[in-house]
């Protein structure tokens, strides 16, 4: 068994949940990981936050190795690869439910439920472009 496959079938689960309630799936991505590829204009503090519905993708790929799609960034289509390991969360848009992985390195804060998490959205000239944030714990803040 992977290290991942726990996290994979905790991330697949959320997606499903937001696909059948017609919520939007985002992903936190940490982009100092290996593996992970971006367009870097949209990378802050080393995270950037993905819609991966279906409306923002095409080809969408989740498996126990990484979320690949096809996504629109800035009219160009682009190529996505993000490993399992390097998401940080996937939550709803609209509500902030969903999950959230602490530090794998033992710092005792993992925490796996942000329901009623405080989101600040800002407005985005483009609903398919993953807008990008800070992340502080235990808040999401979504920045333009």
């Amino acid at each position: 068994m992977t290290s991942n496959s726990i996290k994979y079938y905790l991330i697949d689960g959320v997606y499903r949940w937001c696909k059948k309630y017609d919520l939007t799936a985002h992903i936190l991505v940490d982009t100092s990981q290996d593996g992970v590829l971006v367009p870097t204009e949209f990378i802050e503090d080393n995270r950037v936050v993905l819609n991966i519905s279906d409306e923002a993708t095409i080809e969408l790929k989740l498996d126990e190795e990484a979320v690949d799609f096809m996504t629109n960034f800035n009219h160009r289509v682009t190529k996505v690869c993000v490993p399992i390991e390097s998401i940080l969360a996937i939550y709803a848009y609209e509500n902030g439910e969903g999950i959230t992985f602490g530090d794998e390195d033992g710092d005792g804060e993992n925490s796996f439920c942000f329901p009623e998490a405080d989101i600040d959205v800002c407005d985005s000239d483009n609903d398919t472009i993953a807008d990008v944030i800070k992340l502080k714990k235990p808040v999401l803040t979504l920045l333009k």
